[in-house]
């Protein structure tokens, strides 16, 4: 895994690395980043392992200061899991409530098969702090990809969004889900 910076959108840097591991198999992607109150970044992203393609991409995380400097490319990260039974795979995404506690509040949605569960974590992005919850609403999305989350501008409301295949097109359309989830 990769990034390039610029600061006008036309002109980029090098290649920096961020994720590059010895074993060749595995292939860190689908990163998304969001800042959190005490000014670092936390980075999610799935890994998936070529040799063995039943592992279920666990989702990794790791932390930045400053959004440019990840820490060491051979480490692969911390795994996300709210126990051992309990982790998310595939396709991550995460979003941040400031707002939301004393610490803010991290959301995390994965397509490891329930489109409905929601990991959260109230400090920070501590390793041992991550648990899950149903949304309300199950949505089933039958090509399992991770809801986005955007924060609204109260700072303790979510908007998930995503679509699913829409019943009444012939042609093989989807149309546009939303679920607005406020908390305290």
């Amino acid at each position: 895994m990769v990034m390039r910076i610029t600061a006008d959108g036309m002109d980029w840097g090098e290649t920096i690395n961020i994720v590059a591991l010895e074993k060749q198999s595995l292939r860190p992607g689908m990163p998304v980043v969001t800042q959190m109150n005490d000014g670092r970044f936390i980075m999610v992203y799935e890994m998936v392992d070529a040799a063995d393609p039943h592992n279920g991409n666990p989702v990794y995380c790791r932390f930045s200061a400053d959004g440019s400097h990840w820490g060491d490319v051979t480490d692969p990260g911390t795994r996300i899991a709210a126990n051992k039974k309990n982790a998310p795979s595939s396709c991550p995404y995460v979003a941040y409530l400031p707002n939301v506690g004393e610490k803010g509040l991290l959301l995390l949605t994965s397509a490891d098969g329930s489109a409905h569960r929601v990991f959260y974590n109230d400090n920070l992005g501590d390793a041992k702090s991550w648990r899950a919850w149903h949304q309300p609403v199950e949505i089933n999305a039958d090509y399992k990809y991770s809801h986005a989350i955007f924060p609204a501008a109260d700072g303790k409301t979510a908007h998930f969004v995503n679509c699913i295949p829409d019943a009444q097109s012939e042609l093989g359309y989807y149309k546009m889900i939303h679920l607005n989830i406020t908390f305290k």
